[in-house]
């Protein structure tokens, strides 16, 4: 005879949903938020520095797209908050870091603060 035993109730199981959908949209804040303050202290003043206007206006227009979309998702409840988050760490942080990838490819390195690919790559390869 089999025995069904319920592991977790009905209610119970809509309180992890909700956490783990808030864990998730907690997380991507905190990495989308981490990419403006990186984009604000460490790229735009490379590129500033560098004498690349032209870059400037990208930049702020990502950082700015960055946080508009970031306000939205957290303005939504938490099922549609965590897909549109979703949405901000797969596509649009994804093209804010192809647009900064392709920046820093122009910027001179000794002009930019943060690590390289290479440099986090190949770290125990690296003297100074």
């Amino acid at each position: 005879m089999l025995l069904r035993e319920q592991v977790y109730t009905a209610e119970e199981c809509a309180a992890r949903v909700s956490v783990m959908l808030g864990q998730y949209t907690g997380l991507v804040e905190t990495e989308c938020l981490c990419m403006v303050e990186m984009i604000r202290q460490h790229v735009l003043p490379a590129v500033r520095t560098a004498g690349m206007t032209q870059y400037v206006a990208q930049l702020d227009d990502a950082v700015a797209l960055l946080q508009s979309e970031l306000a939205a998702a957290l303005a939504l409840d938490e099922k549609e908050g965590a897909a549109a988050a979703r949405n901000v760490r797969l596509q649009t942080m994804v093209t804010v870091r192809q647009l900064v990838d392709s920046i820093e490819a122009v910027v001179p390195p000794h002009l930019w603060t943060l690590a390289t690919y290479h440099e986090l790559m190949f770290l125990d390869q690296t003297t100074e």
